[in-house]
């Protein structure tokens, strides 16, 4: 659970099966449900808000798989970008690197 927004003003918080739901603290009637929002189970949720030009304008998702999503941070909240697997090793980055390559130079 996590609160965010310029104003502090949106509760974020994870329905545990990759959905999250965003409520209005101001004005409790103001709920949205992300449905899906990732393929897994949500376990951390983090506003972004620690250098002044962010100030709460955005939120980060991320779950059990390690792939994170970054939300704009207001009562109807979009996907800015997402990451996949942040947890990943960075070796094993570069070796699935090589194999795209190595496989394009076949065909």
């Amino acid at each position: 659970m996590c609160v965010t927004g310029e104003k502090m003003n949106f509760l974020v918080s994870s329905l545990g099966d990759g959905s999250f739901f965003v409520m209005g603290l101001d004005e409790r009637s103001q709920c949205h449900i992300y449905p899906e929002a990732h393929d897994e189970k949500i376990v951390q949720i983090v506003s972004l808000g620690i250098r002044p030009k962010l100030q709460n304008k955005y939120f980060v998702t991320r779950c059990i798989d390690g792939d994170v999503n970054v939300w704009s941070a207001n009562s109807h909240p979009d996907r800015v970008f997402f990451l996949p697997n942040v947890d990943q090793e960075e070796q094993s980055m570069v070796q699935e690197t090589h194999r795209e390559k190595d496989s394009e130079l076949d065909k």
